[in-house]
């Protein structure tokens, strides 16, 4: 049985010689490359986000590894705003895990608790055995700007549905004025630019830190300008005088119907549609229990400067779970994950790990695909407009470039197409001898 948590990683079993990171070089051998890895560490992964997914694809030729997520898809959050107007982007953001790893394996499975003795699936009795254990459980965010669903065809529908509710409505409030209603509200009035648009947000300017006030004027201008939108900035909507206490769950973060938001400034704002665009929660219930001595009152775990948990050499957390101090976006869990792969090589060779350093701020707030505002990381932060927003990000969202890196064609508002994402013959061999179970066990998983 592998040796789990502690600081001694001196007792590891089963030595190792890492090569190149991440995907074979030209000319590799797949078969040679499988041989190898019969030797080779296991890596659990718990989280398919986008820290998860580049972690898994940089240790994928090298290490067992062993990716673990609800969904069977992974979900491109970055579009799915544009999917609330677009619905058939919807089929663009939710890319199926199947072609992710050439050597490894994704578990759809949800995991009810992560310990340093294994990692516990709802409806096994048995943990998961690991050598290296990396927490990148996320965050979640109610719908539309993240998803509950966990199969690839329940998703689409949902947004077809949103848009509906979008069109039906005439005057719509966005409560929260970070990123994601920002963008709404820019994603909104290209689509249907006769909607009148309403933005409460608490702060007395957008955004907030460690962004440059600069960067929230620019943004509060195009809004106002450009999207003819009324922000109201210094002041909270009262639920209660709102008939909206009960309104709100945790699947969805919008609400239907008639009504007058009252603010505590004493503001009434008559809308027929409300989405709150605030609380994105740490994913904390599998690690709580057993990390609570690691947790930050946020649910965010403590590491390192090499993303180590406090008190343990061979967990890691990685991305929106971790209390690395900087923006908790998409770019920044790959930056970690690009370290963290290099650690967990270096780790299992006994060498010197490597220290994350965050970058200078950086963010590109679209508003529709024509437009937007970015801050870059660099020293002042520069300020750049539509032209470049639009050039880098607002135009495509990634989009494409996320289908690349799951190794699958993007397709044109349609399902894309899984009749030859059959698994290899070995891939259930492969993963028992891997995980240490039966191949019972093994074709389950």
């Amino acid at each position: 049985r592998r040796v789990h948590g502690g600081l001694d990683s001196s007792s590891r079993s089963r030595p190792f010689s890492f090569r190149s990171l991440g995907a074979p070089r030209m000319g590799s051998n797949p078969s040679k490359i499988k041989a190898r890895l019969e030797g080779a560490p296991v890596v659990v992964i718990v989280g398919g986000g986008y820290g998860g997914v580049a972690l898994a694809k940089a240790l994928d030729a090298d290490c067992n590894v062993v990716l673990i997520d609800r969904k069977d898809y992974f979900f491109h959050n970055m579009g799915a705003l544009r999917a609330c107007v677009q619905p058939s982007y919807a089929w663009n953001i939710c890319i199926p895990y199947v072609n992710l790893l050439k050597f490894g394996h994704v578990v759809k499975g949800e995991v009810t608790r992560v310990s340093q003795g294994g990692v516990y699936l709802h409806g096994r009795d048995e943990p998961l055995d690991f050598d290296y254990l990396v927490i990148a459980t996320g965050t979640s965010y109610a719908f539309p700007a993240k998803i509950a669903a966990s199969e690839y065809m329940e998703t689409p529908p949902l947004y077809t549905d949103m848009a509906g509710v979008i069109s039906a409505a005439q005057r719509i409030a966005i409560v929260g004025g970070g990123p994601t209603g920002c963008e709404l509200a820019g994603e909104i009035h290209e689509a249907f630019p006769d909607k009148e648009l309403t933005l409460v947000h608490s702060r007395e300017s957008l955004i907030g830190e460690p962004f440059r006030d600069a960067f929230s004027a620019a943004i509060l201008e195009k809004l106002e300008r450009t999207c003819g939108t009324t922000v109201i900035l210094g002041d909270r909507v009262e639920l209660e005088a709102s008939a909206l206490a009960t309104t709100r769950t945790v699947q969805s973060n919008y609400v239907v119907g008639e009504r007058v938001l009252r603010t505590r400034n004493g503001r009434d704002i008559p809308c027929d549609l409300v989405f709150f665009c605030t609380g994105a929660r740490v994913n904390r219930a599998s690690y709580e229990h057993d990390f609570a001595d690691a947790m930050e009152p946020s649910g965010r775990l403590r590491v390192n400067e090499h993303l180590q948990v406090q008190g343990f050499s061979n967990i890691f957390a990685l991305g929106d779970c971790n209390n690395v101090v900087e923006p908790k976006m998409a770019y920044a869990a790959q930056q970690q994950a690009a370290v963290l792969a290099k650690n967990i090589v270096a780790l299992h060779a006994g060498k010197a790990l490597k220290s994350y350093i965050p970058s200078d701020p950086v963010m590109i707030v679209t508003l529709g695909s024509e437009g937007g505002v970015s801050q870059l990381p660099v020293a002042g932060g520069k300020i750049m407009g539509s032209l470049f927003s639009r050039t880098v990000k607002a135009k495509g969202l990634f989009t494409a470039n996320q289908w690349s890196t799951m190794r699958l064609k993007m397709p044109r508002d349609g399902p894309v197409d899984l009749a030859h994402a059959e698994p290899a013959e070995d891939d259930v061999p492969r993963l028992a001898q891997a995980m240490q179970v039966s191949e019972a066990e093994a074709q389950q998983l």
